[in-house]
């Protein structure tokens, strides 16, 4: 890929994406995305 981002830029755009995503489905969604990213 072009411009290759580090795993940090990385993982900081896919927790922006989640974030996102959360806040629009609400507190149940973001404990649950929250739980997904620090499991990994």
């Amino acid at each position: 890929p072009q411009n290759p981002k580090s795993l940090k830029e990385l993982a900081d755009d896919e927790l922006a994406k989640t974030e996102a995503a959360a806040k629009k489905l609400g507190p149940a969604a973001q404990l649950y995305f929250r739980a997904q990213v620090t499991s990994e």
